[in-house]
């Protein structure tokens, strides 16, 4: 049986890297689909959250989780994201990074809207083809950019095995 391990992986990965009081914290949730992350993260005690996907089924199916305190609709990339500068001190998205999905300029916005010392999270599948090879290649640039010009600090770069 195949499982989709992304949401656990970025998950387990702020189990035990967030050093902040997790009842506390404002999370932004990109691509958040069914709430399927919000989910995993609330066992974990983070109760916060915001929520943006492109699809308004998948929003509804996440209200339906009942741990959203917001959910906006905005297609990643040709709309503006729609979220608050600095006010976040966890942004996650799973899934939402390859070629067809979201533009690498995203990355910017997604680290726009965390507070200063804020984390993001992004996890993306290990896609194959042309296209996302591209893409790898081109947020792989873009993050390195952003490290020169300390937008951002990578706490953990991982592919996948």
């Amino acid at each position: 049986m195949l499982t989709y391990r992304a949401p656990h992986l970025a998950v387990d990965f702020l189990d035990v890297n967030f050093p902040g009081v997790r009842e506390k914290v404002q999370i932004l949730e990109v691509a958040c689909g069914s709430g399927l992350v919000a989910k995993l993260m609330a066992e974990l005690g983070f109760r916060h959250f915001v929520g943006v996907d492109c699809s308004k089924r998948m929003l509804d199916q996440a209200a339906k989780t009942g741990l959203y305190q917001d959910l906006r609709q905005a297609l990643l990339g040709p709309e503006p994201l729609p979220a608050q500068t600095g006010v976040f001190d966890v942004v996650i998205g799973v899934g939402a990074l390859d070629a067809g999905f979201a533009p690498v300029s995203v990355v910017r916005d997604l680290c726009h809207t965390a507070r200063p010392g804020g984390m993001v999270c992004m996890v993306r599948g290990d896609h194959r083809g042309a296209a996302s090879e591209g893409y790898r290649e081109d947020l792989q640039r873009e993050l390195q950019l952003m490290e020169d010009k300390w937008l951002w600090r990578p706490a953990l770069k991982q592919s996948p095995r």
